[in-house]
């Protein structure tokens, strides 16, 4: 069996990666207002329909940025996940668009919309009886017998790095956005979010400082010329207003470094 993953935990450098390996391919999903929303919890509420995705759900990132990472000489055994509906729709579209061969084990009760559109995208669909079989059990055996990739639906750091691009999208679209509400099952689009309102908020940082050091020399700079011009009057009225606007400046961004640095977006 084939996989090869890049060690945890997932960073700004993978989250970045994913965002260009996903770009040609998944759908930039807008942000919705709802007005009675806004009413009701007393803020702006912004919602990110990932209904709109390809297959319909987030999941398509994370499958599509975990097969885009396998070697093309590894390719030849396929693809092999476990799934009721999302990531198994996700996978099968991944593979289908990369030219591989999906395999889903899916439970004998998924909804069978899911097992049409999962078998509809060319993939293979394996059943099994959830009550007494253990998926992820059959899906390796598979796997072990095909040499085909196992593509884990959450618990996985490419996976993880392609479900974090919702986010960085979101914060791309919104930058000033305080608070971020997401659904938890495994946990794989949590831990991306995370990473990615981290990277968010470290760049903005970045930016702020890299300003901040340049009013600093700038402010150095018309320092040393107010003391080299100490008899001219007018050139120190001139420089005396530049200097003053130089350390407004400053004092701005430096009252915006504190604000960012303590309202980086928070997950829950």
């Amino acid at each position: 069996m084939t996989n090869s993953v890049s060690p945890l935990p997932v960073t700004s450098i993978d989250i970045d990666a994913a965002a260009r390996v996903l770009a040609p391919f998944a759908i930039r999903t807008p942000l919705l207002s709802s007005p009675a929303l806004d009413e009701r919890v007393g803020a702006k509420v912004l919602l990110k329909p990932e209904m709109l995705q390809r297959t319909g759900s987030f999941k398509f990132r994370g499958a599509f940025n975990k097969l885009s990472s396998i070697p093309q000489d590894a390719r030849g055994g396929g693809v092999v996940a476990f799934s009721s509906g999302n990531h198994a729709q996700g996978v099968a579209a991944a593979a289908q668009i990369l030219k591989m061969q999906a395999t889903i084990v899916m439970p004998k009760d998924a909804p069978k919309s899911k097992r049409e559109r999962t078998k509809g995208f060319g993939a293979e669909v394996v059943l099994y009886d959830r009550d007494r079989e253990d998926r992820e059990a059959i899906a390796r055996a598979i796997a072990d017998k095909r040499g085909a990739t196992l593509v884990p639906p959450y618990d996985d750091p490419l996976v993880i790095a392609g479900q974090g691009t919702l986010v960085l999208e979101a914060l791309e679209q919104v930058p000033d956005t305080e608070v971020l509400v997401l659904p938890v099952g495994g946990g794989g689009l949590l831990a991306g979010s995370a990473a990615a309102a981290e990277r968010t908020a470290r760049k903005e940082l970045q930016r702020l400082e890299r300003q901040l050091d340049r009013l600093t020399a700038r402010e150095a700079g018309l320092s040393a010329e107010l003391a080299a011009n100490a008899t001219d009057y007018e050139k120190l009225t001139a420089l005396g207003a530049e200097l003053k606007a130089a350390q407004a400046e400053k004092a701005d961004l430096e009252e915006r470094w504190l604000t960012v640095a303590a309202a980086r977006p928070r997950c829950s």
